[in-house]
């Protein structure tokens, strides 16, 4: 991920996505709640692989989107078991920086 890309620690448990600031205009940035630890197990020990991550997150926004190799993103996404509807939000927001970077 791009050097400034931020983990959170804020309840993102109602929405994948959050606003992005005032800085940009390209819309909102991508949150990926994080629901493993950096050695791959689950910050959950009750068995149920309830995805409650204690609130982290990991935000991306769109102004940094086009610095993050696709396959860097979807290894974040697959590894953080993230739902259907951020993989869809990952990929909105990518092609749509694809689309300005091209002049599209």
């Amino acid at each position: 991920l791009p050097p400034n890309a931020t983990a959170n620690n804020e309840d993102t448990s109602n929405t994948n996505i959050s606003g992005g600031g005032d800085n940009n205009n390209n819309g909102k940035s991508l949150v990926i709640p994080i629901t493993t630890s950096t050695n791959g197990n689950n910050f959950n020990n009750d068995g149920n692989n309830n995805k409650d991550s204690g609130g982290l997150f990991i935000e991306i926004f769109p102004e940094e989107i086009s610095s993050v190799r696709p396959t860097t993103l979807t290894k974040v996404l697959r590894e953080e078991q993230a739902p259907l509807t951020t993989w869809c939000d990952a990929s909105l927001l990518y092609m749509k920086a694809k689309r300005e970077k091209e002049g599209c």
